[in-house]
């Protein structure tokens, strides 16, 4: 099983880490796991970590961090938005490294955590951050946007595009047997996107217009349009999802994803069958 032969940390370009967990839950009411990771771009003069995710991952997330960052400080933390498995970790990892400064679409993030607000620095988008090294990080305007404070990523060396709720799905538990509507095969946490045997489209579809709501009205053509720009723009060996499977293979791996947002579009008058709800499993329980 792929999830026992990959653990994160991963480096996935020199200087990039995949971080996180697979996450317990349901979707359409059966067991699943969803995928909430995090990624630490380490540089030669600083460091940046993009989302945080929950704050019951923390004793993991921070035993990931002390594992590739050593005595080194964390530098820049970027929750990408405001939602939980982006920001919840923050109050935690400004107390580790309280020297950190807190980058991004940071406008209303004092209401959020009030003690924080000296370690608030905005950085929208056509921003970037040198790390050193020729490590440079870009803050993007998304393309497809969850809040209105999205931000998208982009490492200029390596190469790597974050696109944080972009091409997400989520999985079954692999302890479940007897899932007839499965997004992938139970076993696959910590994959890559090309070593999924299969995903069900509509299904995918339907966490698509879950998260972006505008997909239901806008043409597929036209968002497809506006990030096949963007790739000219930012070219990726590396697309990386908060809460999807890293792609290695971009070009061959949009296809897949603007049928996802064909169907989403097209299924404007079609029910929303499900939304992944997280479980209170205990954070050491099997995953």
């Amino acid at each position: 099983m792929a999830d026992l032969l990959r653990t994160l940390p991963y480096e996935l370009k020199p200087g990039i880490y995949w971080l996180g967990i697979c996450t317990k839950g349901s979707y359409n009411g059966k067991p699943a796991h969803g995928e909430n990771h995090q990624y630490l771009v380490v540089g030669t003069e600083k460091t940046l970590l993009l989302d945080t995710g929950f704050p019951r991952m923390w004793p993991e997330l921070e035993a990931q961090l002390d594992s590739i960052l050593g005595d080194r400080p964390l530098d820049y933390v970027f929750p990408s938005h405001q939602e939980l498995p982006h920001s919840a970790c923050l109050l935690p990892l400004a107390a580790k490294y309280p020297k950190a400064v807190i980058v991004g679409d940071v406008r209303d993030y004092h209401l959020y955590y009030p003690t924080l607000e000296s370690q608030l620095t905005p950085m929208l988008a056509g921003s970037e951050l040198d790390l050193g090294g020729g490590y440079r990080f870009q803050f993007l305007d998304p393309v497809m946007k969850d809040l209105a404070t999205t931000l998208w990523g982009y490492e200029v060396s390596q190469k790597v595009l974050f696109v944080v709720d972009a091409f997400q799905v989520p999985h079954p538990d692999p302890e479940f047997a007897g899932i007839d509507e499965v997004l992938h095969h139970p076993g696959q946490c910590n994959m890559f996107f090309e070593e999924l045997p299969d995903i069900n489209v509509e299904l995918a579809a339907q966490i698509f217009r879950l998260v972006f709501f505008e997909s239901r009205y806008v043409d597929p053509a036209v968002t497809f349009g506006r990030f096949e720009k963007l790739l000219e723009s930012h070219p990726a060996d590396i697309i990386a999802s908060t809460h999807g499977f890293p792609i290695r293979d971009p070009k061959k791996a949009l296809p897949f994803f603007r049928s996802i947002n064909g169907v989403a579009s097209a299924g404007n008058a079609l029910p929303v069958i499900g939304v992944y709800k997280a479980a209170d499993a205990p954070l050491g329980s099997k995953r």
